[in-house]
């Protein structure tokens, strides 16, 4: 795989890397202290990081193996709206709030029968945009793996349990993968009332199914978590 990019690395680094880095294009830009982004000319994107692989003299390097598979001539990953962005893009001229949910065992087990979907974390972090005193929207930001990469959502809920728009925040994977907005707003209005399943109330993308699966799963685990553990705790 031939890479044309830019990778930012330790200056004590540079001649380590370069004798086990042989992707004709790569370029190592030295600089002063550890910065984990790779820059490409059409999209910054975070390494994750590789294993650890021993040199011949014994010593232990990094090797970021994995930001190299990323790289590539064309833009893989995109980042469209960061998390503060997408907040006031939907909660202009509020004030708001972030809150902190534990769920119980109990809590879990319901959101993933609701949801037919799996809970990743018992600790949710969400955020409420207040209207004088008064909750108006309910935002929840979920990462998920796609195929072999994350994207990033924001998904936010009405005071009533419908949704009120999925915003796709980054997308790591293949933008052939990446759902367009159209399809996105088939979600706008729907509640867990709604038939939100793939293939069924939801069409699916041809092409990026998967995409479209872990995307509709995130809706029904948000809303089944709304009613849950957010609305019915207030």
């Amino acid at each position: 795989m031939e890479c044309g990019c830019e990778l930012l690395v330790l200056e004590a680094d540079v001649t380590r890397l370069r004798s086990i880095v042989t992707f004709p294009r790569l370029t190592l830009v030295k600089v002063t202290k550890a910065m984990p982004m790779m820059i490409t000319k059409k999209t910054t994107m975070h390494i994750i990081p590789g294993k650890i692989l021993p040199r011949r003299d014994g010593h232990d390097i990094l090797w970021i193996g994995m930001a190299l598979i990323l790289c590539s001539t064309s833009a893989w990953s995109q980042v469209y709206l960061t998390k503060e962005a997408a907040l006031a893009l939907y909660f202009p001229n509020t004030s708001i709030e972030r809150r902190t949910v534990f769920l119980t065992e109990t809590q879990v087990q319901i959101i993933q029968n609701t949801a037919k979907a799996t809970v990743p974390s018992r600790i949710v972090t969400y955020y409420i945009g207040m209207n004088n005193d008064r909750a108006i929207g309910y935002a929840f930001f979920e990462t998920h793996i796609v195929r072999t990469m994350p994207a990033t959502l924001m998904i936010v809920v009405n005071p009533d349990s419908t949704i009120r728009a999925v915003e796709l925040l980054a997308f790591y994977e293949p933008e052939d993968y990446r759902p367009p907005k159209r399809w996105l707003e088939l979600f706008d209005g729907k509640s867990m009332q709604s038939d939100l399943w793939l293939k069924r109330g939801i069409q699916n993308i041809i092409g990026a199914t998967l995409s479209a699966q872990s995307i509709s799963d995130g809706v029904r685990r948000t809303l089944a978590l709304y009613e849950t553990a957010v609305s019915g705790g207030r």
